[in-house]
């Protein structure tokens, strides 16, 4: 099995960042399908963006930190690497949130 590239020059020669980039938007879209498809069963009909942000914030540490966690435990990686990757994706999740409930709210006339 194929580890993954650590250096930069192991990027600049093995990674191709049209696939990476690529798979990350579509990554990105499941991601945001998944905060669409909660409220979606819960019910959440007045969505704002503080309420999108609130979501993001707190389904980030409990289901996405802590997976992130759980991989580094079992990669040896270090704790403070592990809290970076983590605390990029709880605020990139935030954010996530606040845009699709600022978006949901112009839409059904919040604006307006």
């Amino acid at each position: 099995m194929q580890e993954p590239c650590s250096t930069e020059e192991q990027l600049k020669q093995g990674a191709n960042m049209g696939r990476i980039f690529g798979t990350t938007l579509v990554l990105t879209f499941v991601m945001g399908l998944g905060l669409s498809l909660v409220w979606h069963a819960e019910g959440i009909t007045e969505l704002t963006w503080k309420r999108g942000l609130l979501h993001g914030v707190l389904i980030g540490p409990f289901f996405v930190a802590t997976s992130t966690g759980i991989n580094y435990l079992y990669q040896g990686g270090s704790f403070a690497l592990c809290a970076i990757d983590a605390g990029c994706q709880v605020c990139f999740l935030g954010l996530m949130g606040a845009i699709l409930g600022a978006w949901h709210w112009a839409r059904i006339g919040g604006c307006g």
